[in-house]
């Protein structure tokens, strides 16, 4: 890629991070411009949420983005240094730095918030991916064998 390009290596990186976190898009509502597969330029992006709102989300995600920031940081520089495309570097560096920060996540939040949803009586199960898989193949072969009805039981 030339250097005149570089930035767009910058920019998926970023889109692949704040996807993997989970962040709000908070900017603008996108879909007001969007039109039948083209963009109106002569319609201006109206807020996305009520500045209420917009403050709340931006607080909850504070710790995100800052982490967000960090890694576009770090894997940028990463990304001089790997010798691929860019390809090969998402599925040997960004992906399992993201996995690797993640279960961090997880972790810092059952250990701080844990207990007190649990007196709470709040549950929560956190799956790994290769559970999450497990359930999704299980769903699918349920949704292949044929529902019986009482009528056809008995």
């Amino acid at each position: 890629m030339s250097t005149g390009n570089r930035w767009l290596i910058t920019a998926f990186i970023r889109i692949f991070v704040f996807e993997a976190l989970g962040l709000r898009h908070t900017c603008c509502d996108i879909d007001r411009i969007n039109h039948y597969g083209y963009q109106n330029m002569h319609i201006p992006p109206t807020p996305r949420y009520p500045p209420a709102t917009l403050r709340r989300i931006q607080k909850e995600d504070a710790y995100l983005m800052d982490l967000l920031e960090k890694l576009v940081l770090t894997l940028d520089a990463d990304y001089d240094a790997f010798d691929g495309d860019l390809k090969a570097f998402i599925e040997n560096c960004v992906e399992p730095e993201l996995e690797k920060k993640l279960k961090e996540i997880r972790k810092e939040d059952e250990d701080e918030f844990g207990q007190g949803r649990r007196e709470l009586g709040v549950a929560m199960k956190v799956y790994s991916d290769d559970e999450e898989e497990k359930e999704e193949i299980e769903d699918v072969e349920s949704d292949d064998e044929p529902e019986v009805s009482s009528d056809e039981e008995g």
